[in-house]
């Protein structure tokens, strides 16, 4: 049986998950702050992983898909955001702060996070690989019961982030009342409306692929993106480390059981006689 290998992108986000958890630590006992080593790293582990997304996306589907499904994705994120910054609407009232660098400087006194939108691309974007098939063997109907799987499994995630982002990192801050996760039920609505329409174009390209998907490698992503989370809330004990955790293991629960049902389904497609 041969071992199998992580492609490089994959091993490189893993290290770079595994420097960011370990110097939020090192800062915790040293309280030697990172400086700019921080954002950098921040930066880097959303690029890469968007990059190991968009390859294990584009070896299912293609590149010219790929790029078009996660344009979507990144499209109506960006225009999500600006809606809400402005109206309110989808997510509730917020406003961005300067904390999460580099800030773009936007009319009304507000500011726009550059790496936002590519961070937004990477959840729902590995939320749609690790989805990817995973209603097949229940309804005909795949896609539709995949992009309310990719919905829900994103709005968890952010279940998991807002307490880090709100009150451990001050990225953005809420006007108005938050409940214990630290933002309004209607981020969560938001989120999972807005997911699910950035997310189908991907999504259905690759229910119908006929490639095989490396559905795991948006397993891999989210796992090391919760990994981080959890490293902050652990270092800052007025985010709640319980209910980080109880989402955290819901989550990655999802993650595992989404892919046993891949193997079940595939093994099945193998046991029917050819003829």
């Amino acid at each position: 049986m041969s071992k199998m290998r992580l492609p490089t992108d994959q091993k490189v986000y893993l290290v770079l998950v595994a420097s960011a958890s370990a110097g939020t630590f090192a800062t915790f006992v040293t309280g030697i702050q990172p400086g700019i080593i921080a954002p950098v790293l921040s930066a880097l582990i959303i690029l890469v992983g968007n990059f190991a997304v968009f390859r294990a996306a584009a070896s299912a589907i293609g590149k010219v898909h790929a790029v078009q499904g996660l344009g979507a994705v990144l499209t109506v994120g960006i225009l999500s955001e600006l809606l809400g910054l402005y109206t309110g609407f989808p997510f509730g009232t917020y406003r961005y702060n300067e904390a999460w660098a580099p800030v773009l400087p936007m009319p009304g006194n507000h500011f726009f996070p550059l790496m936002l939108p590519l961070a937004w691309t990477m959840v729902v974007g590995a939320a749609s690989l690790s989805a990817s098939r995973a209603a097949e063997p229940f309804s005909r109907r795949a896609w539709l019961i995949s992009v309310l799987s990719v919905a829900l499994l994103a709005t968890a995630v952010d279940f998991a982030m807002e307490p880090v982002m709100v009150d451990a990192l001050g990225y953005w801050t809420w006007r108005g009342p938050t409940h214990g996760f630290s933002a309004p039920w209607q981020n969560a609505v938001g989120w999972f409306f807005v997911s699910a329409i950035g997310c189908l174009p991907l999504t259905a390209r690759l229910a119908g692929a006929k490639n095989k998907i490396e559905s795991g490698a948006g397993t891999l992503v989210l796992a090391g993106h919760l990994v981080v989370m959890s490293a902050v809330a652990a270092t800052h004990t007025h985010v709640g480390n319980s209910r980080m955790t109880l989402v955290g293991v819901a989550v990655l629960s999802y993650l595992w059981i989404s892919q046993a049902m891949k193997g079940l389904l595939q093994r099945k497609k193998s046991e029917v006689p050819v003829g």
